[in-house]
């Protein structure tokens, strides 16, 4: 509980607290705070301030009252909840925060939320949930903690309030404090941690690469902009594409690149390994996709797969009907033209063009055994 300015006290969860971000433009080489966006030796800066309610509404409401529309809109601001949520990593929690799913693919060599949950390390001790349900009551009496472990110093559990039931040798109570746990009671908490998450979507700002290795915001002759990382308005900015594995229940980060197909080949293109770079393709039907791909379903009949080099359809047409291979999605070279360029032959054809992808070959399936049959 806190109080405000009359005295009275506050309850911070029906007060939430703010974020506030003002960007600031300095002159480089003194430090001094700019008038106006005018000299080219000057850098941004950031101002970040955790405030309460009432703070909150006084800053924005003294900004609106100045009359200086630059200090308004150079200031971004979100209260926590915006940015963080509570949750449970038990898949057994019945309260109102999200919380851990009891993964369906496990095994040796599986990664999943129980190898990547940050309370027990790679799942070291062995304590937590499978498909069947729990393992044990989830807390350990580990002779390694010391040696291993993490390095998080607290955080709420479920048995976080001492009782009668939650007293080791009627002396010490369960502790939010990991390490003090484990000196008084010889034992840790595992199972049903409260921690917090970052909302999603994660939205992510600043400068870097694209999806085909460009720089990103780009200056001059395609190179990195040279205030990429001093001019915060030049960032890009959006959410963080990740996808959720419901077999493992975990956020991948592959977003939607990646993109496989598994293929059995139906027809060719006429005059294969006699046309134009690039334009060898046979049809085929999709019989399998990839965990992340979105381009494609099972069954789908007609579609084109590229051999850029030629160096998997070079196998008589005979061999390649009927033959299985696996193939990626690419970014396509020629999404943005309205017409093919010289050079690029037949098959760049209209829909080829207004496609933002192509599937590419990676491999053939017994190819060689099929020909040297």
């Amino acid at each position: 509980m806190s109080k405000n300015k009359n005295g009275k006290k506050r309850d911070m969860i029906s007060s939430p607290q703010f974020i506030i971000s003002a960007a600031k433009q300095f002159i480089r080489s003194t430090g001094n705070l700019l008038d106006q966006a005018s000299d080219k030796h000057s850098f941004s800066y950031y101002c970040n301030n955790i405030v309460d309610t009432e703070y909150f509404r006084q800053y924005t409401t003294l900004l609106s009252a100045s009359g200086n529309a630059d200090s308004l809109i150079n200031v971004g601001a979100i209260s926590l909840d915006g940015l963080y949520v509570g949750y449970s990593t038990s898949p057994y929690y019945t309260g109102l925060l999200p919380h851990f799913e009891a993964p369906t693919e496990t095994g040796a060599g599986v990664i999943n939320v129980n190898s990547l949950n940050p309370f027990n390390p790679s799942n070291m001790y062995g304590t937590g949930v499978n498909n069947i349900g729990l393992v044990d009551t989830g807390t350990y009496n580990p002779s390694g903690w010391a040696e291993g472990g993490h390095n998080i110093l607290a955080a709420m559990t479920a048995n976080r309030i001492a009782s009668a039931e939650s007293l080791e040798s009627g002396v010490h109570s369960v502790s939010n404090y990991f390490d003090a746990d484990f000196y008084y009671r010889k034992k840790t908490e595992l199972l049903d941690i409260r921690s917090v998450a970052h909302r999603a979507p994660l939205i992510l700002s600043g400068p870097g690469y694209d999806i085909s290795g460009n720089p990103v915001p780009t200056g001059e002759s395609g190179i990195m902009h040279p205030q990429a990382y001093s001019d915060p308005s030049l960032w890009k900015t959006g959410p963080l594409d990740v996808r959720w594995d419901d077999s493992k229940k975990i956020w991948k980060a592959s977003g939607g690149a990646g993109e496989f197909i598994s293929f059995v080949v139906d027809n060719v293109s006429d005059g294969i390994g006699e046309t134009s770079a690039g334009c060898n393709y046979v049809l085929a039907t999709v019989t399998d996709i990839g965990h992340q791909t979105t381009a494609a379903s099972i069954g789908d009949t007609g579609v084109k797969i590229f051999d850029e080099d030629f160096c998997y359809f070079n196998l008589p047409i005979p061999v390649l009907i009927g033959i299985k291979g696996k193939a990626i999605a690419y970014k396509n070279t020629y999404a943005s033209y309205e017409v093919p360029p010289s050079g690029t032959g037949a098959c760049i054809t209209q829909d080829i063009i207004n496609s933002s992808y192509r599937w590419v070959v990676t491999g053939l399936c017994c190819g060689e055994e099929v020909f040297d049959a």
